[in-house]
Order: C-alpha cells, then sequence, then structure tokens
C-alpha cells in the first residue's frame, strides 16, 4: 500500500514539472520492466519468500534476508571492481557471523494453527 499511496501522490507532481522520462522509453522497455518489477518482483518473489518460510522456518528466512548487504558487497568487488572499505568489510563480516549464528541456534517451535 505504501507504493500505491506514493504513486498517487507524487505521479501528478512528477508528471506536472516535467520529470518524466518515460516518453523516450521504448514500449518493448517499457513492457519489460512492467512485467519485470510488476509481476516477478511482486507475485514470483513473495511467492519463493514464502516458501523460503515454509521450508526453513520463519528465523533463518528472516536471517537469510540479512545477506543483501553482503552479497551486493561481494558481487561488487568483480562486477563493479569497488573493493570495500575497512570499515564496510567489517560490517559485512559482522552481518555473516550474525547470520551463522541466527540459522545455526535451536529454532523454537513455532505453530500457525
Amino acid at each position: 500500500m505504501i507504493c500505491f499511496w506514493s504513486t498517487i501522490f507524487c505521479a501528478p507532481i512528477y508528471i506536472g514539472l516535467s520529470l518524466s522520462n518515460l516518453r523516450y522509453a521504448s514500449g518493448r522497455e517499457l513492457l519489460f520492466q512492467s512485467l519485470y518489477q510488476g509481476f516477478m518482483m511482486s507475485v514470483v518473489a513473495i511467492f519463493a519468500f514464502n516458501c523460503a518460510i515454509a521450508s526453513l522456518g520463519p528465523r533463518a528466512a528472516a536471517a537469510i534476508v540479512a545477506l543483501v548487504p553482503l552479497a551486493a558487497t561481494v558481487l561488487a568487488i568483480p562486477a563493479l571492481g569497488e573493493v570495500p572499505s575497512l570499515p564496510s568489510a567489517t560490517a559485512v563480516c559482522v552481518i555473516a557471523i550474525g547470520v551463522m549464528l541466527a540459522v545455526s541456534s535451536p529454532q523454537s517451535k513455532v505453530s500457525l494453527k
């Protein structure tokens, strides 16, 4: 709902001030982005995350989400040639340790009945 209301309030201002460059995008590009962001990121991602919760349990699935900054940092090295600074590398290590501790600790059984 946040994105919906942001669109309702911000779109008229964005369009009114001619800040949009959508007129330069091809129909094929707009279709691809609509399918990717509208369907893949909303329907498929939520379904996959719910399957992860069912398979891993809520604690492990929630901990895995914390790996996003770690994955972005590690992938930035070969993809962008960007080496993390010492504080960033330390933060990534702390995140990895935290995820490992959260996933390896005994899980409490959660009943959804």
